[in-house]
């Protein structure tokens, strides 16, 4: 399997805004995320990686910013 490397939280908190807004798009809690420190913990990488994707997608294709 692939290691994927670390995803930064400030590049998921830029995309998100807050760490609750991260929980609720991942389904978990708050204070699972806000343990996670300076990176995404590990068993959470495939996932923020392909929302940062679609986020990413969604935001290029737009036409009015």
């Amino acid at each position: 399997m692939k290691t994927l490397k670390p995803i930064p939280m400030s590049e998921v908190l830029a995309a998100y805004g807050t760490q609750t807004a991260v929980a609720k798009a991942l389904g978990i809690t708050h204070g699972a995320v806000s343990q996670w420190g300076d990176f995404v913990c590990k068993s959470r990488l495939y996932e923020m990686r392909d929302r940062l994707a679609q986020i990413n997608l969604i935001e290029e294709s737009r036409t009015d910013i």
